[in-house]
């Protein structure tokens, strides 16, 4: 008796990234593996629908490198990529990345320096806390932080904050400042700006 076996199917395709997490942050860099795609063949990469660019896999099907992901102005979305085959169109795979931007709003923006303001940021990945430096900024002099409150907890996927804080004291002196979102309790000049959110002018009446 012989027994005939049946083709194997070819494998369907496949995207991960490396590393997974439940939120990046806009312009974040993950590693991309697609794999089960025509060997040596061409694959087009989209996002959101949108053609990005067209690669060639190699001998085993795969393809490998680094995705920059899309910058964001405000909020956050889900950009979906999908690489498909281009010899064979039916042969496709996506992945879909929850991207955050990082963004600060403060509520209302006018009023007397010491106004209890709302606070919503979001995108602070750097740390558990997010601090507000209020920074004095001088023509010819050194900035240097005058202030520093403690804005809250980060919350969630996508790190976010929301809080009612007071960043100016009553009777704070008339001059231009400069309020630094970060998630370091300390503020040092030289230390990289994680979210630059709020220039101030504060003048007398």
């Amino acid at each position: 008796m012989v027994a005939l076996a049946a083709p194997a199917a070819a494998s369907a395709a496949t995207l991960t990234v490396e590393p997974s997490k439940r939120c990046y942050r806009e312009q974040d860099t993950v590693f991309l593996t697609a794999q089960g795609y025509t060997p040596s063949g061409f694959v087009d990469f989209t996002r959101d629908g949108v053609l990005i660019e067209r690669l060639q896999a190699d001998a085993n099907g795969t393809i490998t490198g680094n995705l920059t992901l899309r910058g964001l102005l405000s909020g956050q979305r889900v950009l979906t990529y999908m690489g498909t085959d281009v010899a064979n169109p039916s042969n496709t795979a996506q992945v879909s990345l929850l991207t955050t931007a990082t963004d600060v709003t403060v509520r209302p923006v006018g009023g007397v320096p010491h106004r209890l303001m709302t606070i919503r940021g979001r995108g602070f990945f750097g740390g558990r806390t997010v601090w507000a430096h209020v920074v004095r900024l001088g023509r010819g002099a050194r900035a240097s932080a005058v202030r520093t409150v403690r804005i809250g907890r980060v919350r969630g996927a996508c790190k976010k904050v929301k809080a009612k804080r007071r960043l100016f004291r009553q009777g704070a002196a008339p001059g231009r400042y400069r309020v630094q979102f970060d998630g370091f309790r300390r503020y040092r000049r030289n230390r990289p700006i994680e979210y630059d959110a709020l220039l101030v002018r504060i003048f007398r009446t």
